[in-house]
């Protein structure tokens, strides 16, 4: 069995009415320490708005590199994932990729295209479970922005918002590309998108979002 821990817009370094939110992070940060130890976690999942400006400031990231820190060193053998989402900036976030990789941490901050076709395997991470060996896999997907898009202009004529059909052209093609590589082993696919015609829970608990 494999324990995937999926959390989303932390939004590092907001503030409320002109009051910082640190301190709730932090307390955020410790029970997710606990949380990921407790469970036994192998996978967890920030699936987009990690920081809440796309230019945060110097304390917003410390907070945020310290609680990667701190997660990695309470489950040493967890895959953390973490996409972008319309809050960050792409660039900045996959920065430090290389440095994070040594970590196990994954980081994919947009689509990129070579000659017309999504490099699909930036966006493949295995996930291996308590035995070591690989037991499922994340698709890890990021805010898609017009340049992440296929040709909009391609889809002009398809019914409905050609917006619309390009997300589900870009899903369609990543799986149709990395289906082969999965080995029949089931997966987790991203998104931080904009959802039309769903229904908010009421009493929906948002901590930190």
């Amino acid at each position: 069995m494999i324990r995937i821990l999926h959390t989303a817009d932390w939004h590092v370094g907001q503030t409320l009415r002109g009051f910082s939110r640190e301190h709730e992070h932090r307390k955020v940060f410790d029970r997710l320490e606990e949380i990921v130890v407790e469970r036994n976690v192998d996978a967890l999942i920030i699936a987009g708005d990690v920081f809440d400006s796309q230019n945060p400031s110097g304390e917003a990231q410390q907070l945020f590199y310290n609680a990667l820190v701190r997660l990695s060193r309470a489950q040493p053998r967890m895959t953390i994932v973490i996409v972008a989402g319309n809050h960050d900036a792409a660039g900045r976030l996959e920065a430090p990729r290389p440095l994070l990789e040594a970590f196990n941490i994954r980081v994919v901050g947009n689509v990129r295209r070579h000659d017309g076709r999504v490099e699909a395997a930036r966006h493949l991470v295995p996930i291996a479970g308590a035995s070591g060996a690989v037991a499922a896999n994340v698709l890890a997907v990021s805010y898609p922005t017009a340049a992440c898009l296929p040709n909009l202009t391609r889809l002009d004529g398809e019914s409905g918002s050609p917006v619309v059909a390009g997300v589900r052209s870009l899903y369609a093609e990543l799986l149709d590309t990395l289906r082969g590589q999965m080995d029949g082993l089931p997966f987790v696919l991203t998104g931080h998108l904009h959802v039309a015609g769903g229904i908010e829970s009421e009493g929906w608990p948002d901590p930190i979002g």
